[in-house]
């Protein structure tokens, strides 16, 4: 069956709160494997306000990465470095 784009449509990975759809990109292939930095927190983390790290490797072996923010992280931040610069 294709998706929207055209692509073949794979079963989502479901992780707390986040949910993502492996989709051919291009000339890179498949996602291989994804990393998030939330995962591995000990005290679990707030999903209302937090930023977690997210990588991930294609199946031709490039590495890619990004920084996810929840909105009121992003507020909150702006807040405390008004305060703090």
């Amino acid at each position: 069956m294709r998706g929207k784009a055209g692509f073949p449509d794979l079963p989502p990975i479901n992780v707390p709160h986040v949910k993502l759809n492996l989709r051919p990109l291009g000339a890179g292939g498949l996602i291989k494997s994804i990393w998030i930095e939330a995962e591995e927190w000990e005290n679990g983390w707030n999903e209302e306000n937090s930023n977690t790290d997210v990588s991930f490797e294609l199946s031709d072996g490039t590495e890619w990465g990004a920084t996810f923010f929840t909105y009121k992280n992003i507020l909150s931040l702006a807040e405390k470095n008004k305060k703090t610069g």
